[in-house]
């Protein structure tokens, strides 16, 4: 049937009436089984790299990876970030978020969407970018 069980239940107990059965109400419980499949798959990404030398050293990693089929999320990581060349980071995130279209965490709906309204990544998107002042 179409309908869920509560409105089910408050029709049935109104035909019965109407028929003027003799009826008992109750409420119980019905075991029943749920099957989920869990399968993690390894997949792989191509990462675009960046080690930067000068003025400090740190690696630039950027990719895409699909979680869920049609969903792509895209990644910016840094790796060897220390006290010494926070400044240099900063800058070069806030000259990299200058040269998009729009803001790194201003996400389209679609996107949203595919990969998750609640995703973290979406969630928490804005405070780390912030973070680094953008």
């Amino acid at each position: 049937m179409w309908m869920e069980a509560r409105e089910a239940a408050a029709l049935m107990r109104e035909s019965l009436e109407e028929l003027g059965y003799v009826f008992e109400r109750d409420a119980t419980m019905k075991s029943f089984t749920k099957i989920m499949l869990i399968v993690p798959l390894p997949q792989f990404s191509y990462v675009f790299q960046f080690l930067v030398k000068e003025p400090s050293r740190f690696l630039v990693n950027i990719y895409d990876t699909q979680p869920k089929h049609g969903a792509t999320l895209h990644h910016i990581e840094i790796k060897g970030i220390e006290r010494k060349n926070l400044r240099e980071v900063k800058k070069l995130l806030q000259t990299f978020a200058k040269r998009m279209e729009r803001k790194p965490y201003k996400f389209p709906l679609y996107q949203r969407i595919q990969g998750g309204i609640l995703s973290s990544e979406f969630l928490t998107a804005k405070r780390l970018w912030s973070i680094w002042g953008v």
